[in-house]
Order: C-alpha cells, then sequence, then structure tokens
C-alpha cells in the first residue's frame, strides 16, 4: 500500500529515513511530483527505474539543495562529487551565472559528470543533468536525507505527470511505500534543461519556464536546440510520446466554430465507433459556447478550460490534472487547444501537448 503523510517535521523524517535506507519516496517539487531516490546509490537508483517501468537508457535528473552543498554555486557541486573537477572557465562561469539567477527553480543544468554519480544515473553518459528545486518541501527532504536525489516525475513511464499528492499515489499504488504531500505543484511542467557547452554556448534539450529569453539575458547567448537526431539520451522527456493519457488525444489550432465540414465528418466517425463520448480541453474560451458547437458531434460531452484568466502560467498550471480527470473518463478521444501564439511558456505546454499527442492521427 502507498501511504501519503503530510509534510510535517514527522512525515519529513519518514522520507528521510527511507531515503537513507535506499528506499523511493515520492515528493513534491515546484514543477511536478517526483519519484525520489540517493543518487549516490546503483540499487537505489535501479529501484526507481523498476517503480517506473522506466528504460535504463533514459537518464535521470540529480536534485540538490543549499544546506548539502559545502560551497556555493559550480564549485559546491563540484565538491559533492556530483560535477566533474575539470570544467572550462567559460562553461563554469556561465553555469555559474546560471545558477545564481535561477536556483532554486524550474532549470536543470547538464554538465560533465563528478565521481560521486554512478552511471546508472546518467544512462552511462559522461554528462549529469541537475538542478535545485524551490519547493521548500523538496530541499527539506534532501537536505534531511543528506545526500543528493535523483526525483523523476512520479508516474509510469510514458504517462501524464503527477501534479498533486493523490496523484502521484494512483499512478505508483503498491509500487512504493511513501508520497510527502506538499500539495498541488506551481509550475506544472517539468523544468527547463540545458546543456552548459565547453565553450560557454547553452544547448536547450527541454523547454520550461525558464524561457530562452531569460537564458539569454542571463548567458549572454542565445540557446539552441538540441536536434531529436541526436538521441533522447542527455535529458529526460525526450521521447517522441510522453506525458501521455491512455485515450487518444489530436491537438486544434483552433476552437469548433472554426472548423470546416471534413474535420466535423471525421470527427463524428471516430465518436461513432466508440461510446460517443468526447473530452474537449478549450484554452479560454467559454465552455457553454462549445458544448453548443460541438452538441452535433457527441452524445456525452465533457469540456475543460486549460486557462480561465487567459494566462500561459494558469494553462501550464492545470494542463496535467485537465489532462488526468479527463483520461479518467475513458473517452473515445481528447481534443485539446494549441496554445495560441509561441514563445515563453507556450513553447513548453507545446512540447508536452505534441509528445502526448504523438501517433494518434489529427482531425482532418
Amino acid at each position: 500500500m502507498t501511504a501519503i503523510v503530510p509534510a510535517t517535521d514527522a512525515g519529513l523524517a519518514l522520507a528521510a529515513t527511507a531515503l537513507r535506507e535506499g528506499r523511493p519516496v515520492v515528493i513534491p517539487t515546484e514543477t511536478v511530483y517526483g519519484l525520489a531516490a540517493d543518487a549516490t546509490s546503483p540499487d537505489a537508483v535501479a529501484s526507481v527505474f523498476a517503480a517506473k517501468s522506466r528504460p535504463s537508457d533514459d537518464p535521470l535528473i540529480v536534485h540538490v539543495a543549499p544546506g548539502l552543498l559545502p560551497r556555493p554555486r559550480v564549485e559546491g557541486l563540484v565538491t559533492l562529487g556530483v560535477v566533474a573537477e575539470d570544467l572550462e572557465p567559460a562553461q563554469r562561469a556561465t553555469a555559474d551565472a546560471l545558477v545564481d539567477a535561477f536556483w532554486p527553480g524550474p532549470l536543470t543544468l547538464v554538465l560533465p559528470r563528478g565521481p560521486a554519480i554512478p552511471l546508472a544515473v546518467t544512462s552511462r553518459l559522461e554528462s549529469v543533468a541537475i538542478r535545485m528545486p524551490a519547493h521548500p518541501v523538496a530541499r527539506a527532504v534532501i537536505e534531511a536525507a543528506g545526500r543528493p536525489l535523483v526525483a523523476p516525475s512520479a508516474n509510469l513511464f510514458g504517462r501524464i505527470s503527477p501534479t498533486t499528492a493523490e496523484a502521484a499515489q494512483s499512478e505508483l499504488e503498491g509500487r512504493i511505500g511513501l508520497v510527502v504531500d506538499g500539495g498541488r505543484c506551481d509550475v506544472g511542467v517539468e523544468s527547463t534543461v540545458v546543456r552548459v557547452d565547453a565553450d560557454g554556448g547553452l544547448g536547450l534539450l527541454r523547454p520550461g519556464a525558464v524561457t530562452r529569453v531569460d537564458l539569454e539575458r542571463v548567458a549572454g547567448t542565445s540557446p539552441y536546440d538540441v536536434q531529436a537526431a541526436e538521441g533522447i539520451a542527455g535529458s529526460p522527456g525526450r521521447l517522441l510520446r510522453h506525458y501521455a493519457p491512455s485515450t487518444p488525444l489530436v491537438i486544434v489550432g483552433t476552437g469548433p466554430s472554426g472548423w470546416q465540414e471534413p474535420r466535423w465528418a471525421d470527427l463524428r466517425r471516430r465518436l461513432a465507433q466508440g461510446t460517443g463520448r468526447l473530452g474537449y480541453i478549450a484554452w479560454s474560451s467559454p465552455s457553454e459556447a462549445i458544448r453548443i458547437a460541438l452538441g452535433g458531434a457527441s452524445t456525452d460531452l465533457h469540456v475543460r478550460t486549460l486557462a480561465p484568466d487567459g494566462t500561459v502560467a494558469e494553462a501550464a498550471h492545470s494542463l496535467y490534472a485537465v489532462l488526468r480527470e479527463l483520461d479518467e473518463l475513458k473517452a473515445d478521444l481528447l481534443v485539446v487547444e494549441r496554445p495560441p501564439g509561441g514563445g515563453g511558456l507556450a513553447d513548453a505546454v507545446a512540447d508536452r501537448l505534441g509528445r502526448a499527442a504523438h501517433g494518434t492521427p489529427p482531425l482532418a
């Protein structure tokens, strides 16, 4: 049985004890809930891969906290053994600037691996992904455990990331023993991941709440995209299909008021092959207008709105919770509106939706 405990002193002590004994524990972060384990123990790391049914070639992110670092900035990571000693000066300078600007927070840095991190964490790569979460409970657990922790999203591999303790418990029931409840996650999508190159350049592996503009402002250089041809290794969350509900998901550029007849015909055909149940995720349009427009296509319609206030931050915050809620309906199809515009956090929302929809034919 998987128990949820509050983030009290007693709950944190239970979590720290389990982690020191090599048992994985679910903890909250500001992005999503993570399945944490001792990053320095190959056996503990293996237990995370097993609990998530995660392939061993998908690397994990190492999480640290201020009280764990014997020295500040990258030098502290080197002293802790998380990062290698032989960083190039430009590489160290860029990493230090990013740490100063964005840690604690939703930014993961990929740097040369230090001796304390086993190759099981990095999928045998000589680079390691590290971040310092902003969530106070995450930092408290890391410091109480007294060691860096891996903490990939607390869900079965490829599934929707959990943003509440209850969602994490539902995902991993019976696979792990403990979930620490820190409330609903503030950001709602996983961290931005950037590789810091030897010359101080930045390779963007995964978009998140720390945006391109943010990175360029601090580092003085615009991040380049690390192409998929380089493989998924080097960062988690790079599979073509990821963050996905069990229900087929399609993305549309506009709401139903702008659809042409071929799209309506395609939607009616797909629903007629099943139960007629449709989940529709609007960006910020009034739900009643969408219900009226879709009423002729679905006999069992469920509409949700990602961003009632119209902001991308609200959409990111609610994205996984809305996907999870509609997925539990066992509908024939989920339809979601693409973020209006691009750039910033909208890129992260679009990235997660694109991977969740991969493999499902789009509507006509």
